[in-house]
Order: structure tokens, then sequence, then C-alpha cells
């Protein structure tokens, strides 16, 4: 589950045991903006304008995709 709070988002995984390998924020163009390659299960986009944005978050087990939108 991904909950997003004002600046940062919050990841929840449903299974514990697994664990995130890397977090990935891109733009609707694909690029790049922000990547964590850690157990973290928080992304802070304050720096980041108004938008819409793709997140990856990727575990030992899946990638799972999201759409997030920063008002």
């Amino acid at each position: 589950m991904v909950q997003f709070l004002g600046s940062i988002i919050y990841i929840y995984i449903d299974f514990p045991e697994e664990k995130i390998k890397s977090i990935k924020l891109y733009n609707l163009l694909g690029v790049l903006l922000k990547e964590q390659k850690s157990n973290k299960t928080s992304v802070d986009i304050s720096s980041l304008p108004q938008g819409i944005y793709l997140l990856s978050i990727e575990t030992d087990e899946t990638v799972i995709a999201k759409k997030i939108v920063k008002q």
C-alpha cells in the first residue's frame, strides 16, 4: 500500500518477509527523478513541483508501479 501525506510518500508492504530493494520515482516522460536503494519505506518529494509521477517499488519478489499525484 502507498500512502501520500503532505510531501512524503509512505510505503507499506503487505508481506513483512518481503524487503524493499529499491524505490524509483519517474515523471510522465520516463525521466528518473529519485532513486533509493535501501529498505526505507518513505520518499520525500517536497522538492518536486505539483504534478503526476510514477512510483516503482522493487521488492525481493516483484515490482509494483503506482501513479502519484502531488497537488
